[in-house]
């Protein structure tokens, strides 16, 4: 049966949807009814295979679960809806709404079949879910239960393990507590048994002493046998020497006998051709006239001078009446001195009064060749312009004295061509400069205006200016009122008319006027040292203020330009900056050099560093008002010379120098020569080969007089292979490269091409080999030679080495007018001697330059330099850094480490001594008014009735930093006292020192401990013979004044012998003798008797020995630590005044200083080593007490 039942599926949507038309179906009930469930379409299950639904078949959450839930639903809704929309419209039949009904009722009831399905699935979903939720409970309450299970038993554990630890704290106290227990017994127990073994090791010290003594006997015996033995050696080697140079003594005095002979004849031929030259010229008349033409000329370049240049007079008058003095100037502001000073009128007076005065000095000292060389200080206030000589197309010319050209390749060249080719003369720079004279006016009127801050230099510079002045007024006095012989006459004038009188009140201005020039010079000499030092320490300084400034400005263009924008305000500010630091860049080239402005690109360098790793490390920029870091350098004194940060043994020889400085230095090593600058404040490098001075043992003079041999045998040589048939000309052709060789290391690069085309070795050897004798070729070859060792050598040198020319040339043009068979033999003589002085002249300038090289480096090295120079050398030689612990010092310097041991035993000994004798000192003086320097109590002055001499007044360098008066502050517990003891020491010892018995601190120094040594016994020996010679004249009844005479006689005769170091007692004794015979012929001493009364004074276990080496050793332990001030001075001469020999003090007093001196200097290098060695014997004297 079939049903068309009509379905409105609009009113499903609800009803707020309009009505749609109805849609009729056919659907046949019974089929529906019937009919099994249909299965899934394959396309449908597929689709919902695809799906998320259909790839996870288990969804994992309820929420997940409804959401696809309502995602069906929403689906099947939109199914409807399109459904709806797509069916067709119902046409209103009859015949078919049956058909419809049914196909809605079973529509319908396929939608409430998938709707109980869909209920069916949701219930089985749901209960899966909560099946999965017991589960997953039950999962996470094991996990608790487990997790607490855990907990518990970990509590448990540690628990366990805190008890153990307890107890094992427990039972190591009560370990330690036994272990200390044991200590404290084994302590006692050691000190103990230490107790019971030192009585043992008395009697072992004792015995060991007594073994020394006996070495030391055995040792001084051995001595004396090797310097027996030495002496013969030296004996034998002197005698043969003296043979050898009488034989060649003898062939020259042979050789030159024909010479003279020879020269005798050609004297007289000569003066008989003159006489009969002069003879045809005419009488004696013209000789009147001819004198009477040069007295008029003389008289007209007289007066031309005193109208042109003006006389000395003239010039010291115009000085005086710019009214510049030392009176005048005190009273003046400073404002109308500064006016005064610089004035175009007292400039010119004093520029052309000082350009005089240079002069004449130099016309004075030309006797003198001693004069001081102060070029490199005028070179530091006027820099020399740096220009290389002139090229032209026809060698180097230079101007004769009569105004001629002279050419190594020829002299005939027309005038035009010579004054084009002339070059030009360097104008000579002032010996006195004018403005730098007049500073020290401004000096001593208002140093606190001159000065920014008052310390070492200005001080020194101020002392220095107070000198100068009083000897230029001095000097001007002498000039303006004549020599004192004729002091006749008022002075010329007023302002110095009191000056004149306080010089002749004091006696100093009674000296004549080269020696007031000389002294004049001298104080120059040393305002100038101190002026340059003071302006290179402020251009030091305006230097780091310049560099600080330009590191500020850096900064702040850093700052200013960082990550901005380029715009035209930064262009300008980085322009601005750049042209800034373009003239602080100029300023500090012309400051201080190359140097200053290395220095000032490292400062902008650090500037943009720490910029850099600011911005990288994301820190703020530095601050633009802060300074640029200083460079760690060994190096940082404003000196009066180049920095030199760091001087290493390869920096003293560079490899430009190392040729010249290393024959300089052929007996010194750069360690020797720096140790040499530090001891010696006014050290003066000069050339061994040609400033040699005589070893104290005689044998400089030996060794010179074998190396003129040996000169004279070569040049010999070379003479005899001229002189063979064929000639050799080897060795002449080989000596013409070496000159040529030596000159091309020397000069420019700009004149190396002119001479090697003038000193063509081909060309010479053409000359050679033609048999020519051309003179005239090798005449213009030792010309120009010589004109460029003149241009390269001293200014002070020129005269000798024209002199020299000028002689040898003589003798040359003498030896090229013979003819004949000498012919050859002649040019062969020449032609040695030519160039045997052209290599000594060469030889000269090499030892010139690299003298003055060396000199221009003594200023750094006697500052910090040199310290740090030796400390480094004195590391390395023993392998001993200045860090090092003590253990490494103790083993690598024994000797040292012993000697400070010694030393530290005796070292409170030596406080009482000098700490008692400063009281009794201070107890004389009743007031501190006392002006004259203090005398010892009443016990102290022995040694007869004489005078006590005072203090001299002189300070050292190691007393400017306190008055003469003030008492010096010792510091005991310091490593400089127990060093300076320890010198003492030393040379106090009777066996002679060397490098096996003297610290390793003193191996550099050994020569001077030596001398110091050999000074100490020449004292002791003066002292006793002044003991034995006041005995002999107080038994003969002398005394007073009588005896005073007796004894400067006796010590004058005494102090002329022991210079000689090779006399022996016996000598001494009959010295002594002949003295003591000007007392009384009667009773006249037997020399035999006086010998032995002096050998037996001399043996070191008699009383009197002891005596006196007590009483020098402790006038020389009071100069040591005491100096030259007032304590010191009183101290040296009450203790030499109980031996009466006060009148010792001077060489005492010197002796003293020098080993003052070698003391300090080994502190200032070794100080590092001997805290170390000092602080180890102190914690070691500690430990054993």
């Amino acid at each position: 049966m079939a049903a068309s039942p009509s379905m409105g599926l609009s009113g499903s949507q609800g009803g707020d949807m309009p009505p749609s038309p109805g849609i009729a179906f056919e659907v046949e009930m019974s089929d529906i009814a019937m009919s099994p469930p249909a299965s899934v379409p394959k396309r449908v299950r597929r689709r919902l295979l695809e799906t998320p639904e259909g790839r996870c078949r288990s969804p994992s959450s309820l929420p997940e679960i409804q959401a696809k839930l309502k995602e069906a639903e929403s689906r099947r809704r939109q199914f409807h809806e399109w459904l709806a929309s797509k069916a067709r419209p119902i046409i209103k039949k009859f015949s078919h709404s049956l058909q419809n009904e049914e196909l809605a009722e079973r529509l319908q009831t396929k939608l409430a079949a998938a709707e109980q399905k869909r209920l069916e699935l949701i219930s089985q979903e749901q209960t899966r879910l909560a099946r999965l939720e017991e589960l997953r409970a039950a999962a996470r309450t094991e996990v608790q239960l487990r997790a607490e299970r855990e907990r518990e038993e970990l509590e448990s554990r540690v628990e366990s393990r805190v008890q153990q630890a307890a107890t094992n704290r427990l039972a190591l106290l009560e370990a330690e507590k036994q272990r200390r227990a044991l200590a404290h017994e084994k302590v006692a127990q050691t000190s103990l048994i230490r107790t019971t073994l030192e009585g043992k090791d008395r009697e072992r010290v004792e015995a060991l002493r007594a073994l020394i003594c006996k070495r030391i006997a055995a040792a001084d015996e051995k001595r004396e046998n090797l310097l027996r033995a030495e002496k013969f050696r030296a004996q034998a080697a002197v005698l043969q020497a003296r043979r050898v140079a009488k034989a060649v003594r003898r062939k020259r005095e042979l050789e030159l006998r024909n010479k003279k002979e020879l020269l005798e004849a050609r004297l007289q031929r000569a003066k008989r051709l003159r006489a009969e030259y002069l003879g045809q010229r005419g009488g004696c008349h013209k000789m009147k006239k001819y004198g009477e033409r040069l007295c008029r000329k003389l008289t007209r370049c007289w007066r031309q001078f005193r109208r042109s240049r003006r006389t000395t007079l003239m010039l010291a008058q115009d000085f005086a009446a710019c009214n510049v003095s030392r009176q005048s100037i005190l009273s003046l502001p400073f404002e109308e001195l500064a006016g005064r000073i610089t004035s175009p009128t007292t400039l010119r007076s004093v520029k052309a009064l000082l350009a005089r005065i240079e002069s004449r000095f130099m016309l004075s000292s030309a006797s003198h060749p001693n004069i001081s060389k102060i070029d490199h200080l005028l070179n530091r206030i006027f820099p020399p312009n740096k220009r290389g000589p002139s090229r032209n197309g026809h060698g180097t010319m230079r101007t004769s004295v009569n105004g001629s050209i002279d050419s190594p390749r020829g002299r005939n060249l027309s005038g035009r061509k010579a004054t084009f080719c002339q070059r030009p003369v360097m104008k000579e720079r002032e010996r006195y400069p004018a403005r730098v004279f007049l500073c020290a006016y401004m000096i001593i009127g208002h140093p606190e205006a001159v000065f920014s801050s008052r310390g070492d230099h200005e001080s020194t510079l101020s002392e220095a200016a107070s000198k100068l002045l009083p000897e230029f007024e001095k000097l001007i006095t002498i000039i303006l009122d004549g020599p004192p012989s004729t002091y006749v006459t008022e002075p010329s004038s007023p302002s110095f008319g009191d000056q004149s009188k306080a010089l002749d009140a004091d006696g100093s201005g009674n000296k004549p006027f080269s020696a007031q020039l000389a002294e004049f010079d001298a104080a120059w000499c040393s305002y100038l040292y101190h002026f340059v030092a003071w302006k290179v320490q402020d251009a030091h300084v305006l230097e780091e203020d310049l560099i600080r400034v330009a590191y500020q400005l850096e900064l702040s263009m850093i700052q200013k330009c960082d990550g901005a924008d380029v715009t035209h305000d930064n262009q300008a500010i980085q322009k601005q900056v750049l042209e800034d630091q373009k003239l602080l860049r100029e300023r500090i080239l012309h400051l201080t050099g190359t140097e200053g402005v290395s220095r000032l690109e490292r400062a902008l360098f650090e500037a943009r560093n720490q910029c850099s790793e600011a911005r990288k490390n994301g820190h703020p920029l530095p601050s633009p008002f802060g300074s640029p870091q200083k460079a760690k350098s060994p190096v940082q004194s404003p000196r009066a010379f180049p920095d030199r940060s760091s001087l290493d043994p390869k920096e003293l020889l560079s490899p430009q120098e190392t040729p010249a400085v290393a024959q300089a230095a052929k007996y010194l090593d750069n360690e020797k020569l720096v140790n040499e600058m530090l001891h010696e404040p006014d050290y003066n490098f000069t050339d061994s080969k040609y400033c040699e001075k005589e070893n104290s043992d005689g044998m400089g003079e030996m060794h010179a007089h074998i190396r003129r041999i040996m000169e004279d045998a070569f040049w010999d040589g070379v003479l005899e292979g001229l002189e063979k048939v064929p000639p050799d000309y080897k060795r002449i052709i080989g000596l013409m490269q070496e000159l040529k060789q030596e000159l091309t290391n020397l000069v420019p690069d700009g004149w190396k091409q002119e001479l090697n085309e003038s000193l063509d070795e081909q060309i010479f050897l053409q000359v050679l080999e033609s048999s020519s004798q051309d003179y005239d070729y090798f005449r213009r070859l030792l010309d120009y030679a010589l004109d460029i060792v003149l241009k390269l050598g001293a200014p002070a040198r020129d005269d000798d080495a024209k002199t020299s020319h000028c002689s040898l040339v003589q003798e040359l043009s003498q030896i090229s007018s013979e003819m004949g068979e000498k012919s050859r033999k002649s040019f062969a003589l020449a032609l040695v001697k030519g160039l045997r002085f052209i290599l000594e002249q060469v030889q000269i300038v090499k030892a010139d330059i690299s003298a003055a090289r060396i000199q221009a480096l003594i200023p750094v090295i006697q500052g910090s330099a040199g310290v740090e120079y030796l400390q480094r050398a004195f590391s390395k030689r023993f392998s001993v850094p200045a860090g090092s612990i003590d253990g490494s010092c103790n083993s690598q310097l024994p000797k040292t480490a012993q000697w400070l041991a010694e030393v530290e035993l005796n070292v409170e000994e030596s406080k009482k001594e000098i700490e008692d004798s400063r009281s009794a000192f201070r107890a004389s003086i009743p007031g501190n008014n006392r002006t004259s320097a203090g005398f010892p109590l009443s016990t102290m002055r022995t040694g007869g009735g004489m005078a006590i001499v005072g203090v001299p007044a002189t300070t050292t360098a190691e007393d400017t930093s306190r008055g003469v008066g003030e008492p010096c502050a010792l510091k005991w517990h310091s490593y400089e006292a127990r060093v300076q003891l320890g010198v003492l020491n030393i040379i106090s010892r009777t066996q002679a020192l060397t490098e096996d018995n003297v610290p390793e601190t003193f191996h550099m120094n050994l020569h001077r401990l030596r001398k110091a040594q050999n000074e100490y016994q020449r004292l002791l020996i003066l002292t006793t013979g002044l003991l034995l010679l006041r005995q002999n004249a107080v038994a003969e009844g002398m005394s007073g004044t009588k005896l005073d005479e007796f004894l400067k006689m006796g010590k004058d005769r005494l102090d002329d012998k022991l210079k000689n170091e090779m006399i022996s007692l016996p000598k001494v004794g009959d010295i002594l003798a002949d003295i003591s015979l000007s007392l009384n012929s009667a009773v006249a001493t037997n020399s035999e008797l006086m010998i032995r009364m002096l050998v037996r004074s001399l043996s070191p276990d008699d009383a009197v020995f002891k005596r006196v080496s007590s009483v020098i050793h402790s006038a020389l332990k009071a100069r040591i630590l005491l100096g030259k001030g007032r304590e010191g001075g009183a101290l040296v001469n009450a203790a030499l005044q109980r031996v009466g020999a006060s009148c010792l003090e001077g060489a005492v007093v010197d002796l003293g200083s020098n080993l003052a001196r070698l003391a300090s200097v080994s502190c200032l290098i070794h100080g590092p080593w001997y805290t170390l060695l000092v602080s180890s014997n102190q914690h070691s004297m500690e430990t054993t007490d």
